[in-house]
């Protein structure tokens, strides 16, 4: 009888062991899990920033004649994009060519409009690259 109960108290020591560790394995599982659902979230908002422009239209030749400050509607026809949804990304601070602000409207410079189109660069990459090199 002595013999059965030491058995099971052994048999309890081995289970609770094995609890422990694979309560250690589902900690750590989790923690990864936390960890690269952060990187994956971090990922998505720095996507979220880059927006891919299409392909300028053939009216742009239309527009382009001696303008330096486009209007959205002006950009939006160019980008085939809305003017709203282009006023929504300036909004949400996700629009890769800076605005100017000219009295109450908006405007494009179309020198950003170009930079932006040959480098696909947004400006907020550009200017801290550049701030990056003029503190060197």
């Amino acid at each position: 009888m002595e013999d059965t109960k030491l058995e099971i108290i052994r048999h309890l020591d081995s289970l609770i062991s094995q609890t422990e560790n694979t309560t250690r394995e589902l900690r750590n599982i989790k923690e990864q899990l936390r960890i690269q659902y952060a990187l994956e979230s971090k990922e998505r908002k720095h996507e979220g920033r880059n927006i891919q422009l299409k392909t300028p239209s053939p009216e742009w030749s239309d527009i382009a004649t001696g303008k330096r400050f486009l209007t959205s509607k002006e950009l939006g026809q160019y980008l085939g994009m809305s003017h709203h949804t282009i006023h929504n990304y300036v909004s949400a601070g996700k629009f890769p060519i800076r605005p100017k602000k000219i009295g109450k409207s908006l405007r494009f410079d179309m020198n950003e409009v170009l930079l932006y189109l040959e480098t696909s660069e947004p400006f907020w990459e550009r200017d801290s690259r550049e701030k990056g090199i003029k503190k060197r």
